[in-house]
């Protein structure tokens, strides 16, 4: 049976449900009846010479190394849930902090989880921590409240007034919000508001009181720059952390523009985030697990065309590899080139990273010169959208290099998707300073975020794929703050997707299934997404997403479903009727995404989900999954209440 046959079959069955249809970037209905998605500039003509079908252990291998697990693990699984309600009398899985399974080539399933306290496989945050770091890479991190080094340790570090530049003051200071002409519409302004108020209200920190304490670690924040940054501060005006720089070969941009630029968005992101370490440098860096503390966030701001491009670039491939090796989260700006016809930025088109449009404070809604033309067929993007349009408490001055007399104004007004996409960043940095669950797992923190969020946003088709823009409190959710609104559970399954299965439904389609306690209700709905990594020589070589996987939620009240620890370390058991397994609640099955979500409102006590993978087109990776899982209460709120 086809999989758009079988899926018409199943909605038809269900009573009462009523299916949205898909479309294709065409308008056209049912877009996986039609031709796959096609990418430009790459080679079609390898997929057909290499044999897909062949994993041997070369291949295997290889894979495995790109996922970061040891070479005698085949496959590893993990899941947490934000609320630590599990209760003495119960074993049930989502009733820990924090679940993991490891699975080795020889066939064992990990048996090293205690029989005691407090339930078997189940870890608290420390012990999650170092038992994930036998498998994946080694944090090496640093203590917050033990810096490293200080200003004094940044020899690189440009000081601009002390080294042929020339300042002229305006302050800024005191002011709530101000006009000023707007640099991509002429005869438009932009009313910026005081970062303060930005970060405090509309991005609901100020419920956050605790931000974390001695719990925190440093996290390691790379920076791609075109130009090193340099001090554009006077001895009144803020600091900024030192910058590490990556022993990278190569000229830097000496324009002004880009010093500016770059200066701005190191500091942007040091002020925002925290405990950063700032690492800066051209490209991609060699080792993120080398650095102290260990890099697991990246800010692509290089490399922005004013012209934007509408194919799968060089540049997004480079960066695709990148992610599916090393496993950082990157985040990169949507583009200033327009909203209706504005092509994305070369590394935009990164079916991996989390590509950022900007969100104006005073209309909420999508700003008019973020970029979201994607190549036809392309992953749909961006996939996130956050704030921009505010201002800091520096000083506005003239920029001016006496030697060459280059001239460039420096205004702390901060607009662009360069900065949306920065703030993201810092958002994340707080939730990975404090949670080692999300670290290595850039699939499961893009699934939080196309699932968590705060303010509504207006996201018209086909940007609706978050209509939420991020906040902290939606990011610190155990321990501290204010977190009774948010609830999340988060899954991942790396590695062979034969070890990880749990069947192989009639028509040789594998699947994963699982069950979670449902957070929402019949009236208040709840969020599901799943996303994956690809290479980005598989997504080359097929011309497309590789992978197709597939998302359904079904509902239940039959507590046999229930996935159940046992005593015999961490073998678990469930009465899943696969035929028949509760009413049909949602289903997304798009044929061109690198994700899948769904939204659904019930009373139904427990949710049932089936991952299908649908059809696997990847040349090197075949089998191999890099999958990612999260679901969280569709929370609204007015942060000016």
């Amino acid at each position: 049976m086809k999989k758009e046959l079988a899926f018409v079959v199943a909605v038809c069955l269900e009573a009462g449900f009523a299916a949205s249809v898909n479309y294709d970037v065409l308008g056209r209905r049912g877009s996986k009846m039609n031709s796959p998605m096609v990418y430009k500039d790459v080679d079609y003509s390898r997929a057909q010479k290499e044999n897909p079908q062949k994993v041997g252990s070369e291949l295997q291998n290889r894979a495995l190394l790109k996922t970061g697990m040891a070479s005698n693990v085949e496959a590893i699984e993990g899941a947490y849930r934000s609320k630590k309600n599990y209760s003495s009398s119960s074993m049930n899985l989502q009733h820990g902090k924090f679940y993991l399974r490891r699975y080795y080539t020889n066939g064992r399933v990990d048996s090293r989880c205690s029989n005691s306290k407090p339930y078997p496989c189940l870890y608290d945050w420390i012990s999650y921590k170092d038992s994930a770091n036998s498998v994946f890479i080694p944090v090496k991190e640093e203590l917050v409240n033990v810096p490293s080094n200080n200003n004094n340790g940044c020899p690189d570090w440009t000081f601009s007034e002390n080294s042929g530049y020339t300042f002229s003051h305006r302050n800024l200071y005191g002011r709530f919000s101000t006009n000023q002409p707007s640099p991509y519409e002429s005869n438009q302004t932009i009313n910026y508001y005081d970062f303060n108020y930005i970060r405090a209200y509309a991005s609901q920190a100020y419920p956050v009181s605790n931000w974390y304490g001695d719990k925190a670690s440093s996290v390691g924040i790379y920076m791609g720059v075109d130009a090193l940054p340099v001090r554009l501060f006077s001895s009144w005006s803020p600091s900024i952390y030192c910058l590490r720089y990556n022993a990278e070969p190569g000229t830097y941009n000496s324009n002004p523009g880009y010093e500016v630029r770059d200066s701005r968005l190191a500091y942007f992101v040091n002020k925002m985030s925290n405990h950063p370490v700032m690492f800066v440098g051209k490209g991609m860096i060699d080792d993120p697990s080398s650095r102290t503390p260990q890099i697991y966030i990246g800010v692509r701001s290089n490399k922005m065309s004013s012209s934007g491009q509408n194919y799968y670039t060089p540049a997004a491939k480079e960066l695709d590899n990148y992610i599916y090796e090393k496993r950082t989260v990157e985040f990169v700006p949507a583009g200033n080139n327009g909203l209706k016809n504005g092509y994305m930025t070369s590394m935009a088109h990164a079916a991996n990273a989390i590509t950022v449009g900007a969100v104006d404070p005073t209309t909420i809604e999508i700003t008019h010169y973020t970029s979201t033309v994607n190549a036809n067929g392309e992953t749909r993007k961006p996939e996130i959208f956050n704030f921009s349009h505010f201002f800091t408490d520096e000083d506005q001055r003239t920029y001016v290099r006496n030697s060459t007399n280059q001239t460039y104004v420096y205004n702390p007004f901060y607009d662009g998707t360069e900065y949306a996409a920065a703030y993201t960043a810092s958002m994340v940095s707080s939730l990975l300073a404090i949670n080692p669950f999300y670290r290595w797992h850039p699939e499961v923190v893009k699934a939080l975020m196309l699932t968590g969020g705060g303010m509504e946003i207006v996201a018209p088709y086909p940007l609706s794929v978050t209509k939420k823009v991020p906040s902290f409190k939606s990011f610190v959710f155990d321990d501290v703050g204010e977190k009774q609104f948010y609830d999340y559970y988060s899954r991942y399954w790396n590695g062979n997707i034969n070890t990880l299965k749990t069947r192989v439904d009639p028509y040789g389609v594998k699947e994963i299934w699982f069950v979670a306690n449902n957070m929402g209700s019949a009236t208040e709905p709840v969020n599901a997404a799943i996303t994956w990594l690809n290479s980005g020589n598989d997504i080359a070589s097929a011309g497309k997403i590789p992978q197709d996987f597939d998302l359904y939620a079904y509902g239940s009240n039959n507590s046999n479903v229930y996935e159940r620890l046992t005593n015999t370390y961490a073998k678990v058991t469930n009465q899943i009727n696969f035929d028949n397994p509760g009413e049909l609640l949602d289903v997304s099955a798009s044929g061109s995404n690198s994700f899948e979500k769904v939204t659904f409102a019930t009373s139904f006590r427990y949710i049932i989900f089936c991952i299908k993978l649908y059809s696997d087109d990847s040349v090197e990776n075949r089998d191999q999954v890099v999958l990612g899982f999260n679901m969280s209460p569709d929370v609204d709120y007015d942060p000016y209440d």
